[in-house]
């Protein structure tokens, strides 16, 4: 299970409840060193990185050397990029021989960009202590990192290190590297496998949805989207993939009731605030959609820079905001692939005839044109038909 199905159940939420209750009556909240933990990463997915740091602050006074308040903190400190404070806080870690230090000094590692590193440290330390007790969970643990962090095929390599592997941990991660390595029906066949298991799996039931999404089978997955928040209506992993599949079925409508209730759920997410400006787009909502774009480009950080542009200028220009819409057009080809380029430069074109300036338009045409022409003509003309 996640942390973000973990922060929807029910027992997260009585732990948060009486944690809040404490704090408003000024007593003492009593509970073990991973409660607060996942009180402390709650608070700083939700985007109150304060209340997270006093937070932990509070719980240190009470368990100064808890190992999982301390690689929370650190995987917040490298969320920040600051590595150096995060090598500091390992450093005061006393119990080196529990497996999650060794995973975080590989995390540090990988977000220092030594991946092969990393790896290599993982390994030397897992066949020092392989015939010990543990070790296939250490090796399924390790695989989860890897994936969690974007290094498939370094999980990959990992998976076969396990040896019990008709266990629903290995099923589970297995059919997210198949997803990834877009063998999808490969996958689904092993996701139907767990729920037939488990039918009351939130998890299982959510994957499949993904795992249709990107087959294109998006019926299906708002039905496995359905199947879950049948069981838990306010899972935020099916809310949203709910709003995305409604989303790509051209719903933009009710996509829009989707995504407003994740963001109720999940606030400062950057993705939601992107698709919710791409729906609000499509229903002509466009003083709505360019402060959902706003909020993305300021939750990316700089990620994801070229589309956000894109969808930005592209609301500047629907909204006769020429110039300003230019801007963030130019600046987004700057670092965007040949196909988001190519509508870039429609959408210059169609701002440059609409300020009368045929040269720019000329050259905007030409530049798109030969990137890919019947996109450009596409695009175009559906712009052109709009003010019709």
């Amino acid at each position: 299970m996640t942390y973000d199905n973990y922060f929807s159940t029910k027992v997260f939420k009585r732990i948060l409840e009486e944690f809040k209750q404490c704090e408003t009556n000024s007593v003492p909240f009593i509970a073990s060193s991973n409660d607060y933990a996942d009180i402390i990463l709650y608070y700083y997915q939700i985007g109150q990185k304060e209340k997270a740091s006093e937070v932990y602050e509070k719980a240190m006074k009470l368990y100064p050397n808890a190992l999982s308040l301390m690689t929370g903190k650190i995987r917040m400190l490298l969320t920040e990029g600051k590595i150096e404070e995060a090598w500091l806080l390992a450093e005061q870690i006393e119990d080196k021989e529990d497996p999650e230090y060794s995973h975080i000094l590989a995390e540090i590692m990988i977000f220092e960009g030594k991946e092969e590193e990393a790896d290599q440290y993982l390994e030397e330390w897992y066949r020092e202590r392989k015939d010990e007790e543990g070790m296939d969970d250490y090796a399924i643990d390790t695989a989860w990192m890897l994936f969690d962090l974007n290094l498939p095929d370094l999980a990959c390599k990992w998976l076969d290190e396990v040896e019990f592997q008709n266990e629903e941990d290995y099923m589970e991660l297995k059919a997210n590297l198949l997803i990834s390595a877009e063998k999808v029906e490969e996958a689904k066949t092993i996701i139907n496998e767990l729920i037939d298991k488990d039918p009351y799996s939130i998890a299982y039931w959510n994957l499949l949805a993904y795992a249709q999404l990107k087959n294109g089978e998006i019926e299906d997955s708002i039905t496995s989207s359905e199947y879950a928040l049948a069981i838990n209506p306010e899972d935020n992993e099916a809310t949203f993939n709910k709003a995305s599949a409604l989303l790509f079925l051209g719903n933009p409508e009710e996509a829009v009731h989707y995504f407003e209730r994740y963001r109720k759920q999940v606030p400062f997410d950057p993705d939601c605030e992107f698709d919710l400006a791409t729906c609000l787009c499509d229903l002509e909502r466009f003083d709505e959609a360019l402060v959902a774009i706003q909020n993305a480009e300021q939750l990316y950080e700089g990620k994801c820079k070229d589309k956000v542009l894109l969808i930005k200028g592209f609301i500047f220009m629907q909204t006769d905001r020429f110039d300003e819409a230019k801007k963030c057009l130019l600046e987004s080809i700057k670092t965007a692939n040949e196909l988001l380029q190519a509508q870039a430069y429609a959408f210059l074109a169609y701002c440059a005839l609409r300020q009368d300036d045929i040269d720019g338009f000329d050259r905007y045409y030409s530049k798109g044109t030969s990137i890919d022409r019947e996109m450009v003509n596409g695009f175009f003309g559906s712009l052109l038909s709009n003010e019709q």
